[in-house]
């Protein structure tokens, strides 16, 4: 049988069987889809567009609402409320295409990868052609194990906390090789987890070794707010995934080293607001690049969509995370309107993705589209400082802390925190930073709590499902 694929994976990884003797016009076939390395480049695009997708939308937002932060409003046309009731099976046709969705991705990435390394193997390319070639790969390496890592995050349990790290099936189905067929009983099931998290570092240590090869007489760009893959986004990803697995001091140090590159200072108070509404500052690491003809998900749309009646909203205690000189109060909640029956209730929205202007059309109202960044330098140190605390650091937990918090509070204090209240103010600083961008379940888990939803904001009772 002859694989398609349609315009260049336009389709996003989508693979077709056809026993017909004539492709679609405008297809190439998985024979040829890497016979060039302009080909190469082509499906390298594909994997970018991919990301944004699995990076915006329903990717980030479903765990949230699952979760403690937010309440669902009366009459929100059951628009997510399985998650928010925990009623998740999996028949429920988000967790199909969350799930789906990454597994196209990682077909996608080993379909490069295997093509490309038995083609350079063969002496395939042309040998000026393989700096192009290793970065190519690297961003796969690294898409896969960002691929593998997100599901991990939601469909397995803690590493840290696991009694048996090998057991099968407590695990994700790792394909590394492309051979894509009908016959479901010839993938591998689910495995354990640590020889999830096994090739999730692989791919990273592979991804971040092209990458700096590439980089070391190719790469002329900034690396801040790259639109690009770099060796410094797969480090950031390696200092996540350490720290979710409970390998506190391999997590801090990869944290600091990125910090001491000084590539990327954190926002200031004065700039962290546009870091939202504009989708710039220097302490993004990586940002996905859109346009006004290509763009994933509104990842607002569910809190902002309506001027009146959001589908969800903070709930008080969320409300409550920030003091008033923290200026991600004003970034993350604003005003919204509850009103029912000539009842009007004036409440905090969660306002952190208003859409960027530059994602819809002149006079257009926003379509809440923002320009995901999977990375920032915040997360850095707020990783440095838990990962230090973990391991009773504490001056060096007690600096990556107030380094944060001395850029988002205005007329800052610094404040020393020693034993379990450094840890629940850790925690507390990276629940502020990180609300609404996916980090809440790895978290808890990683914790090892439970969670019970906040208390509805003032006024809002009658207008929300408890």
């Amino acid at each position: 049988m002859k694989k398609i694929f349609l315009a260049l994976i336009a389709a996003a990884f989508t693979l077709a069987s056809c026993d017909m003797d004539k492709s679609p016009e405008g297809s190439t076939t998985d024979t040829d889809a890497l016979n060039s390395v302009e080909k190469c480049k082509s499906f390298r695009n594909g994997l970018y567009t991919y990301m944004r997708s699995v990076t915006t939308g329903g990717f980030i937002i479903l765990s949230e609402i699952q979760l403690d932060d937010f309440h669902a409003v009366r009459g929100n046309g059951n628009r997510l409320m399985d998650f928010y009731n925990g009623n998740i099976l999996a028949t429920t046709s988000e967790v199909a295409s969350i799930y789906g969705g990454y597994y196209s991705v990682i077909t996608g990435t080993s379909f490069l990868i295997n093509g490309v390394e038995e083609r350079v193997r063969t002496g395939f390319y042309p040998q000026v052609s393989r700096h192009e070639l290793n970065r190519y790969l690297g961003e796969a390496y690294f898409i896969r194990a960002f691929s593998y890592s997100n599901l991990a995050d939601k469909f397995c349990g803690s590493y840290k906390h696991a009694e048996d790290l090998d057991k099968e099936g407590l695990g994700l189905s790792l394909q590394t090789t492309y051979a894509p067929t009908g016959d479901n009983t010839t993938y591998p099931g689910r495995s354990s987890l640590r020889a999830t998290y096994n090739l999730i570092l692989s791919d990273i240590s592979k991804a971040d070794s092209l990458l700096s090869l590439y980089e070391e007489n190719y790469y002329t760009e900034p690396m801040a707010m790259s639109q690009y893959i770099t060796s410094d986004v797969a480090k950031a990803l390696k200092a996540r995934v350490y720290l979710n697995m409970g390998y506190d001091e391999e997590a801090a140090k990869t944290a600091e080293s990125l910090i001491n590159t000084e590539r990327y200072p954190l926002a200031t108070y004065n700039d962290y607001r546009k870091m939202w509404t504009d989708d710039s500052a220097t302490e993004i690491l990586w940002r996905v690049q859109m346009d006004l003809n290509h763009q994933g998900s509104a990842t607002g749309s569910n809190f902002l969509s309506q001027t009146q009646n959001p589908d969800y909203i903070p709930t008080n205690t969320t409300a409550y995370l920030y003091s008033d000189n923290d200026i991600r109060l004003l970034s993350c909640l604003g005003d919204a309107i509850l009103e029912e029956s000539g009842t009007k209730v004036y409440i905090s929205g969660f306002t952190k993705y208003p859409g960027n202007p530059e994602l819809y059309a002149t006079g257009a109202s926003s379509n809440y589209a923002n320009m995901s960044k999977p990375f920032r330098a915040s997360e850095l140190y707020l990783i440095a400082a838990e990962g230090y605390a973990n391991i009773g650091q504490e001056e060096l937990a007690n600096f990556y802390l107030s380094s944060i918090q001395s850029q988002r509070i205005r007329n800052y204090r610094n404040k020393t925190y020693s034993g379990v209240d450094l840890i629940a103010e850790i925690y507390d600083e990276r629940h502020r930073e990180l609300l609404g961008e996916g980090f809440r379940m790895a978290d808890l888990k990683r914790w090892n709590m439970g969670f019970t939803r906040g208390e509805t904001q003032y006024g809002a009772d009658a207008f929300v499902y408890s």
